[in-house]
């Protein structure tokens, strides 16, 4: 029985908050193909990034402009 190859794929991304590009970024995946590693990032991104922890650095670094307006 042959085995499948994979190698390391690099998938680019980008954090969006209200239209407004947040991070961007890039994981490595192994997978079979470029597609299959895109696709397996999309469908589960958290396995490969802590968006939380990501989006969080963004705003403690100065890369998101909140603006906070009491009702």
């Amino acid at each position: 029985r042959l085995t499948e190859r994979t190698r390391e794929y690099e998938v680019e991304f980008d954090i969006n908050i209200n239209g407004n590009c947040v991070y961007s970024g890039t994981v490595q995946i192994t997978a079979k193909s470029q597609e299959e590693a895109n696709e397996m990032f999309t469908d589960s991104p958290s396995d490969y990034v802590d968006l939380e922890e990501l989006v969080i650095d963004a705003i403690r670094y100065g890369n998101i402009d909140l603006d906070v307006e009491l009702l």
